[in-house]
């Protein structure tokens, strides 16, 4: 039997079957993941744009609420009096003292760092408490403008080496003393300290995030000045500065006009997403920003299960498809079992006849040696299995044989089949005639001859009787000395 056919063949078509499968499922779950990622970073984009508006309308809420203070100054007839008053009377310490004590309850009930204040000449003339009361070279140069407009300012926050820390001054003009006079004879400075009431409204963040952070920032001349400290600045570094022109600066897009970005690096280097905010009515602008990783951080997680679920489709499939061949090869090993009884009980079948049968049954191969014979060759030829076996079939024909040796099975590679009659010896030297019927047959692409001879010394002995028979009966009808005549049987 073929031994090609002994196992069934290789799946190719449900091997073929199984990577597509697998990989249109790991091109789903890529697809899947990029499609989460993309909507996490749009959600991410617009809850930071979101927080940034909520952060830019409470300073806009902060700004509003200090010129309501300025205003509420401005706006008190009795003290702007007392203010005009104390300009004429230096040495009232009555008047200077309730002042001062004006003063005094600006800095502390309301949030302001010093309050100072001056005459139309920007002269200092009181101030509470008794630091940081010098006017620095940036009111220098914007109050002779606010005096001569008389309405109250919020300057920017800024830094002068004459006073120690980053602030912004709310200046409020004074006019009178009377209600119908303009004129303004001096003004009240209010300092404020942005690192005590803006920047923490700044810093407050309405979910939990360890890298999120707002940041108030301005363009001044090629750079880009961080107002408030950014989270993570060498500490003691108090203003930060970047250049403008870097493309990727959160702080230099949003002065670009860029309002919101998810590829951005901020000013540590880092991977950040970033919404940009303009503050109405002031040259700052607000960045709202978290870094990339914390944003991935979330989406790790969906990642995985995305991975698992492709795995375990992959194994489904491949353990499907699996079974499937595992099926088709039992069945396959189940045919060839059945096909194999009934193959061994054809053999035993035939092997049964082979050493039962009359004839002498040999199977030569092309050299004409003997492969395979039955018992009655054995018998015949009187040799041992382990002496017949191997012999070439040409040994076994007499010297007395008509033609020459092998001729006749020459014939047969030829013609397939023949029928022929010769005489063999027996091993004991003994001649016999024997009638031969051969046909060519190919086992797995072998030639093989198949031969099956019968001992015909018998017929031959009837034919030879006969013969003579016949011979004494001619001779008797031709030398008879009376005439006869021979009829058919049914003749009269």
């Amino acid at each position: 039997m073929n031994s090609k056919i002994q196992k069934p063949g290789t799946p190719w078509l449900l091997i073929v079957l199984y990577f597509v499968l697998s990989a249109i499922a790991i091109v789903l779950g890529v697809s899947y993941y990029r499609i989460l990622e993309k909507n996490l970073l749009h959600q991410t984009v617009e809850q930071l744009s979101a927080i940034a508006d909520l952060k830019v309308r409470q300073i806009i809420q902060w700004r509003e609420e200090r010129i309501s203070d300025g205003i509420y100054v401005s706006g008190n007839r009795a003290q702007v009096r007392q203010f005009s008053r104390f300009l004429k009377e230096r040495n009232n310490k009555l008047l200077k003292d309730d002042l001062l004590s004006s003063l005094k309850s600006y800095v502390e009930n309301y949030d302001y760092k010093n309050a100072l204040f001056i005459d139309k000449n920007i002269n200092v003339k009181l101030f509470y408490p008794n630091q940081d009361t010098i006017i620095g070279d940036h009111l220098q140069g914007i109050l002779p403008d606010v005096i001569r407009k008389g309405e109250v300012v919020l300057t920017d926050i800024h830094q002068t080496g004459k006073v120690s820390y980053i602030h912004l001054d709310l200046l409020v003009p004074l006019t009178g003393p009377d209600v119908n006079d303009s004129t303004v004879f001096g003004a009240v400075i209010l300092r404020i300290d942005p690192g005590k009431v803006l920047f923490p409204v700044l810093q407050s963040w309405p979910i939990s995030s360890k890298t999120a952070e707002a940041l108030l920032v301005q363009a001044e001349g090629d750079e880009v000045v961080y107002l408030n400290k950014p989270k993570y600045v060498v500490e003691g570094e108090m203003v930060l500065r970047k250049p403008i022109n870097e493309d990727k600066l959160p702080a230099a897009m949003s002065v670009k006009g860029i309002m919101e970005t998810t590829d951005a690096i901020d000013y540590r280097g880092t991977p950040v997403i970033a919404a940009m905010k303009k503050v109405p009515e002031a040259p700052w602008y607000l960045i709202a920003k978290i870094d990339r990783q914390e944003v991935y951080a979330s989406l790790s997680s969906r990642a995985g299960q995305v991975i698992m679920i492709v795995i375990l489709f992959i194994l489904t499939v491949g353990s499907f498809l699996g079974f499937l061949w595992w099926i088709h090869r039992s069945r396959f090993y189940r045919e060839k079992y059945e096909d194999e009884l009934e193959r061994m009980a054809l053999v035993k079948h035939f092997d049964y006849i082979l050493k039962n049968a009359n004839d002498i049954i040999l199977l030569v191969d092309n050299d004409f040696k003997i492969v395979e014979a039955n018992d009655r060759a054995f018998e015949t030829y009187q040799y041992e299995r382990n002496e017949f076996i191997g012999k070439n079939v040409n040994q076994l024909r007499s010297p007395h044989s008509f033609g020459q040796p092998g001729h006749d099975y020459k014939i047969l590679k030829d013609t397939e089949n023949l029928t022929f009659e010769t005489i063999h010896r027996r091993k004991d030297g003994t001649d016999f005639p024997i009638e031969i019927s051969a046909r060519r047959v190919d086992i797995e692409g072998i030639p093989f001859y198949q031969s099956i001879g019968r001992d015909i010394t018998e017929r031959k002995h009837a034919e030879e009787i006969l013969r003579d028979s016949e011979d004494k009966f001619r001779k008797i009808f031709e030398e008879s000395p009376f005439s006869m005549i021979m009829t058919g049987k049914d003749m009269g």
